[in-house]
């Protein structure tokens, strides 16, 4: 990593951008990224997307929870009431095309994983998540 980038990402961390200026380094970030793995040849393309996605199965599922947890537990709860919806859903939405809110997307995700899990009304369920729990209150 160059000089001018790591100066940017420490300036960024410190809070020291404007957050117009780090959407700019963002979207230049993965536009070169972008870029890079752009090509005309299909048979490369499946052969990299093959090694990319063999390489995520071999990869831990939580290669640092350590940093991770320091770095989601030293926020206050009022921050997550600015950022996530009022389901607190924590690791991911669903935003299906008709959706028009955080809300909606939150519940979409919580739908399609009990959907996809199976779950019905009346069984009994051991939910081991973590964040909020937005995935138990809703099985609930």
């Amino acid at each position: 990593m160059n000089a001018a980038l790591q100066f940017a990402l420490r300036a960024a961390d410190r809070g020291w951008l404007p957050d117009a200026g780090i959407r700019l380094g963002i979207r230049r970030l993965l536009r070169q990224r972008l870029d890079a793995l752009r090509t005309s040849d299909c048979e490369a393309m499946e052969r990299d997307a093959r090694a990319f996605i063999d390489a995520m199965a071999r990869a831990p599922a939580a290669p640092a929870p350590r940093q991770a947890n320091e770095q989601h537990y030293e926020l206050p709860p009022a921050f997550f009431a600015e950022v996530l919806g009022p389901r607190r859903k924590y690791s991911s939405c669903y935003f299906a095309p008709d959706t028009r809110s955080l809300e909606q997307a939150e519940e979409n995700a919580l739908e399609a994983t009990c959907r996809r899990a199976g779950i019905e009304d009346g069984m009994r369920v051991l939910e081991l998540g973590i964040g909020w729990g937005s995935l138990t209150l809703w099985m609930a």
